[in-house]
């Protein structure tokens, strides 16, 4: 059995194959070797070693158990990009007195604290002086980030919106990975494999389906043409032989008019050589050597899929946003500040399709009883596929009355944005 690489190991290729990569992703190779010795010296071999790359058993996809182990592990586009990124937030960093606690942050919670550099990172740029990470606010409190912009003192505070894990979407996740190791050991290959939850999915019915699924391989190997089919109270799954880049064939008695599907997976094969080719230089593309050969659909239960779907009412997701965002305006209140609350959340991205009664109801419970005179801003971090960089995108929603201080700073952020690449492309 293979052993897990060392940190070192990890760092090298890592290096590596940022290196590879910075032609195409427009950066200069000497950032390579810089960002991995900032991000070790930041963060510490030793806890990089022990509570970073290592794997996170929970995972489905086997991501690390930390985002910097994960970045530095994977070491493709993203993580290479995340890498760099921090490396200039950490540079940007190092003089401020708040350096360790911040990492330390960084450590225990990544994404908050990842907020709140990216947010200080750009306000500086901007022109700002004396941003300070963790200034101190009225009732001995600490903000988040404090600066003076063209004069203006401000304070933010920033708040990242943690979704509770739907075990039916993780377990789901689990079968894409589990089951293709169940048809390499079984040597099977195109089949067609339907699942449909008529109840959330856990582990118990995830490992239930594993073997009903065995089970049905098995059988088809038997018996040529076999075709298979298994349901109890909590599923139904069909296993059918097809051919390469051939229909989707279920079972008759698999139930039709499920609507669209939870997840999918499409399994194609490629050679062993071409793999290691990737492996060894990330710019080479990925091909495969055959047609779609297995498909696996899964249907999750309508009740459960509807509770956690993103586009469900936002009536209860706005108010307790509004609620958690309340608490957080004492971390902002300081004599004659400009005020602004920054908010990651997946409400960020569904605001459009908020109800103007709705949006008044949350800025109500918001600004109303806390009196808090200033700006929300939704900060959206997504991947640009063709800047090669992790982008933010703002949302603002201001009190009423609004704050001008505030509406000027959120106007320099969204235009500065438009231009903004960590790193800078084509340095």
């Amino acid at each position: 059995m293979p052993t897990e690489p060392n940190l070192d190991e990890i760092l090298a290729r890592w290096r590596k194959r940022a290196t590879q990569l910075s032609a195409s992703m427009r950066f200069d190779p000497a950032l390579a070797n810089e960002a991995a010795s900032v991000v070790q010296h930041a963060f510490g071999a030793d806890w990089l070693a022990r509570r970073a790359v290592v794997r996170d058993s929970g995972d489905a996809w086997g991501n690390r158990a930390h985002e910097i182990g994960t970045a530095l592990a994977r070491a493709d586009a993203s993580g290479v990009a995340l890498v760099l990124e921090m490396s200039a937030y950490l540079k940007f960093l190092a003089p401020l007195p708040s350096y360790a606690s911040v990492i330390a942050g960084l450590k225990e919670d990544f994404r908050t604290t990842l907020l709140q550099l990216s947010f200080a990172y750009r306000v500086e740029k901007l022109g700002s002086a004396r941003v300070v990470l963790e200034p101190p606010v009225q009732d001995g409190r600490l903000g988040d980030v404090g600066f003076n912009l063209a004069g203006e003192e401000f304070v933010a505070e920033c708040y990242v919106q943690r979704a509770s894990p739907w075990s039916t979407s993780k377990e789901g996740m689990w079968l894409c990975r589990r089951i293709p190791k169940l048809l390499e050991q079984h040597g099977r290959h195109c089949v067609a494999i339907a699942i449909h939850l008529k109840k959330p999915l856990d582990a118990r019915i995830r490992k239930e389906l594993l073997r009903a699924v065995e089970r049905l391989l098995m059988s088809l190997a038997r018996t040529s043409g076999a075709t298979g089919l298994e349901a109890t109270n909590s599923w139904t799954v069909s296993v059918m032989p097809t051919v390469p880049n051939g229909e989707f064939f279920v079972h008759p008695e698999f139930p039709r008019d499920l609507g669209e599907p939870l997840m999918g997976m499409n399994q194609r094969s490629m050679s062993r050589a071409h793999v290691l080719d990737v492996v060894a230089n990330p710019a080479v593309p990925l091909r495969p050597s055959s047609p779609v050969e297995t498909r696996l659909v899964i249907w999750a239960e309508d009740s459960d899929e509807a509770e956690h779907s993103i586009s469900r009412d936002l009536n209860r997701p706005l108010s307790r946003l509004a609620k958690r965002l309340r608490t957080k305006t004492a971390q902002t209140r300081s004599p004659g500040v400009g005020r602004v609350l920054l908010c990651e959340s997946w409400v960020a991205d569904q605001l459009k399709r908020a109800t103007p009664e709705q949006l008044r109801r949350f800025k109500a419970e918001l600004f109303g009883p806390s009196g808090f005179i200033g700006a929300l801003l939704f900060v959206g971090r997504s991947w640009d596929e063709r800047a090669f960089r992790h982008r933010c995108a703002f949302t603002p929603l201001q009190s009423s009355p609004a704050d001008p201080r505030c509406e000027n700073l959120i106007g320099a952020l969204v235009e500065a944005e438009r231009v903004t690449f960590i790193p800078s492309a084509g340095t």
